[in-house]
């Protein structure tokens, strides 16, 4: 079943549903592992009304059929198809599908055997079509299937020269903490993308990161954490990370009982928390760190010893 998908533009929140997402194992590089191999994503957009969304989404199921077997045989890496929740116009797009692979040649083999399973164009009044060719080399993520999770997209367009700036930087210092939330399940997975074929402007980065859950993108937001080297072997490191808290309890009146409580409403009261602490990485295939955390919240004051990432 065609699941949901909320779109906002520019440093955009999209919060989507998806079908399917079967990644690569490559995709569980690390960022001083070597730099990955191109992955190449073809993504579609259209816009359909809302009257006719049953006969595009009964159209994909046998495209969903054509893709598991492009995805047997290794010609494609992994796809998805979503619908949008929150709509920005008329023309605009109401519903999106992808597939990627590791050369363009991939591409468009499955495009054409894709294409062979498309509806009739007679039956969908297509509102608008879009599509376009994208390329990544920063990605990570866990392969299986799922009927739902959210996407965070985030556009980046650096300054004209400064593209392996931003790579430099982003490598460094961005992708550690993607790469811990995809270990410790916050995200599926996650790519940065750029255009193969300029149809916008050139120079603009995409990051795309899935989510298994609302929940989840919760976690993503609430949590800042800056994880640092101590030592240039990587064996020691050192984090400082932060969050904050706030949740709802409904109002409850029970004189019968003799009990009442007003409740209290989202964002009523905000529990800060943060502290520092050091990383041992007992291996670096596995990034498997020993962690040591001092916390702080409000009133209370922690010492925290564990194998994994808490945050």
């Amino acid at each position: 079943m065609m699941k949901r998908m909320l779109c906002l533009s520019t440093l955009s929140l999209l919060l989507m549903s998806m079908f399917a997402f079967s990644a690569p194992a490559a995709r569980a590089q690390q960022a001083e592992a070597p730099k990955q191999p191109v992955v190449y994503t073809y993504v579609s957009f259209f816009g359909v009304p809302r009257a006719q969304w049953d006969a595009y989404e009964k159209g994909t199921v046998s495209e969903r059929k054509v893709s598991d077997g492009l995805l047997a045989d290794g010609t494609i890496l992994s796809y998805g198809d979503a619908a949008f929740e929150v709509h920005e116009g008329l023309t605009a797009p109401t519903h999106v599908a992808w597939f990627t692979s590791s050369s363009v040649a991939g591409l468009m083999k499955a495009l054409t055997a894709l294409q062979a399973q498309a509806p009739p164009a007679s039956e969908i009044s297509y509102t608008m079509h879009s599509d376009a060719i994208t390329m990544s080399t920063l990605y990570n993520g866990k392969g299986g299937t799922t009927d739902h999770g959210f996407i965070l997209v985030q556009d980046w367009t650096p300054k004209p020269g400064h593209d392996e700036e931003f790579t430099g930087l982003f490598t460094k210092y961005r992708k550690p903490a993607l790469d811990a939330s995809v270990a410790d399940g916050t995200l599926s997975g996650y790519s940065v993308e750029e255009d193969l074929i300029h149809t916008e402007t050139p120079g603009a980065y995409t990051l795309i990161a899935v989510f298994p859950n609302a929940a989840a993108m919760d976690k993503f937001y609430a949590e800042i954490e800056w994880r640092f080297r101590i030592t240039d072997n990587g064996f020691l490191g050192g984090a400082i990370f932060a969050n904050a808290e706030t949740f709802s309890t409904p109002a409850v009146n029970l004189p019968q009982y003799g009990y009442s409580n007003a409740g209290e409403k989202l964002f009523q009261s905000i529990k800060p928390t943060g502290g520092v602490g050091l990383r041992f990485m007992m291996s670096k295939d596995a990034r498997t760190n020993i962690r040591l955390d001092f916390g702080w919240g409000v009133n209370c004051f922690g010492v925290y010893l564990g194998c994994g990432e808490a945050f």
